[in-house]
C-alpha cells in the first residue's frame, strides 16, 4: 500500500514529468493560454478550507482515510473532464501543449493507472469489518470536495459582485458555506 501512494506522489511531483510537478504543468498551462498569473499565485479561502479539512480527514485511522483517498482518485478523472471543458471554453477550444499533455496524461494514463492500483491494494488491504470506517472516509471527502466546489462558485459569485463597488467579505461567506456543508 504504502508504495503504491509513494508512486502516486513521485508522479504527482514530477517524476515522470523531468521534475515538474503536475500542479506545475497546470500553472504553466494556463498562463500560457489565459494569459493571467497563476504561478505563486496564494489559494482561495474556499481552496484553504479544502485543503485544512483534506488534513483532518487524513489524520484519521489508517481504513478510514484509504477510503477518503479512494474517493479523490475515484472521483478525479470526472472532475478533470469537467475542468478541461471549463478551460477549453475559457481559451475558445485552444489548449496550449502543456495544457493538452496534463489533461491527455491525467485522464487517459495516469488517473486511471491510480484508481486501478489503489483499488487492488485496498481490496487486499480491507476486510469485512473495515467496510464501515472506509465507507465514512469515502463521504467525508465528497462532502468535502462539494462543499469546495460550492464554495469556489460563492467566491466567484463575491468576487463578480464586489467588481461591481459592493464589497462583501469572502472568507466569512466561503466559511460559513463549508460550515453549512459539513454539518
Amino acid at each position: 500500500m504504502s508504495e503504491i501512494l509513494s508512486e502516486n506522489i513521485a508522479e504527482e511531483l514530477g517524476s515522470q514529468t523531468h521534475n515538474i510537478s503536475h500542479a506545475e504543468l497546470l500553472a504553466q498551462g494556463l498562463e500560457m493560454g489565459l494569459n493571467v498569473p497563476v504561478l505563486g499565485t496564494p489559494p482561495s479561502e474556499a481552496t484553504l478550507v479544502l485543503l485544512k479539512a483534506l488534513r483532518l480527514v487524513f489524520d484519521q485511522p489508517v481504513v478510514y482515510s484509504l477510503g477518503a483517498m479512494y474517493a479523490v482518485e475515484a472521483t478525479s478523472i470526472a472532475e478533470l473532464q469537467l475542468v478541461k471543458r471549463l478551460i477549453e471554453f475559457l481559451m475558445e477550444g485552444a489548449l496550449p501543449k502543456p495544457l493538452h499533455y496534463f489533461f491527455e496524461m491525467h485522464l487517459n494514463e495516469w488517473e486511471p493507472a491510480h484508481e486501478e492500483q489503489l483499488q487492488t491494494a485496498i481490496a487486499t488491504y480491507l476486510t469485512p469489518n473495515d467496510f464501515h470506517q472506509f465507507q465514512q472516509g469515502f463521504r467525508a471527502v465528497m462532502t468535502i470536495m462539494d462543499a469546495w466546489w460550492h464554495n469556489l462558485l460563492v467566491e466567484a459569485m463575491l468576487l463578480n459582485y464586489a467588481q461591481a463597488s459592493k464589497p462583501m467579505h469572502v472568507q466569512e461567506q466561503v466559511q460559513d458555506s463549508v460550515n453549512a456543508a459539513v454539518s
